[in-house]
This record gives C-alpha cells, sequence and structure tokens, in this order.
C-alpha cells in the first residue's frame, strides 16, 4: 500500500534523526532535561524500528503499532523541543511528521487495510 512505503519512509528517516540526536546528546553535557531527552529518544528509536517491521510484512497491528508510535514520537519532540540547542531542531520537526503519518494509519478502518 503507498501509505505504507509513505509511513514506512518516514520512520527510517524519523529514527535515523533521533539517533544523530542521541549521539549529540551522549556526546553533550548532562543537563536537568537531558535524561529525559535520552530516554525518548531511545524509545522513538525502538518503537520507530518495529514500526518499519510491521509496517514492510503487514502485520495485523499495524495500527496498534502506529498508534504507539505516534504516541512516542510526539512526547519525543515535544521534550527535544524544551531544549536550546538547535540541533534538536531537525529531530522535532521529523518525529512530528511521523506521529502524523502513523496516527493516520492508525486512524484507517479495517476494511481500508486490507
Amino acid at each position: 500500500m503507498k501509505i505504507y512505503k509513505k509511513c514506512t519512509n518516514i520512520c527510517i528517516k524519523c529514527l535515523s534523526e533521533c539517533e544523530a540526536s542521541l549521539t549529540f546528546s551522549l556526546q553533550e553535557s548532562k543537563k536537568d532535561n537531558q535524561l529525559d531527552c535520552i530516554n525518548l529518544l531511545l524509545d522513538c528509536i525502538d518503537i520507530c524500528s518495529i514500526t518499519i517491521r510491521y509496517l514492510l510484512y503487514n502485520s495485523r497491528f499495524i495500527r496498534d503499532i502506529c498508534y504507539k508510535c505516534a504516541i512516542i514520537c510526539n512526547n519525543c519532540a515535544k521534550v527535544c523541543a524544551k531544549s536550546s540547542n538547535k540541533h534538536y531542531q531537525s529531530c522535532v520537526e521529523i518525529c512530528h511528521k511521523c506521529a502524523k503519518k502513523c496516527k493516520k494509519i492508525a486512524s484507517f478502518s479495517l476494511n481500508q487495510l486490507a
């Protein structure tokens, strides 16, 4: 399905950007919100990876995993947006895009996904 391919591609970009932001976070000095950001980046990396796999093999749980992916990506964007460092801006943007695509799939009826 075309929407799966678009969602898969945006999840791949999100995973990649979160990994880059995580690397940056680990090299930066530790700050109060840094731990929250690191934990959410790890969550986002994991959920995007799982979502990609589910989309690629057309799992029956696509709607469920996309719903969770949207929640985690939105939370990751929210926490990373609190950072004063501009490095996180691209991560915030791609997390929002990923959440939007995943939310769209999660809202589909089962008949639309068949």
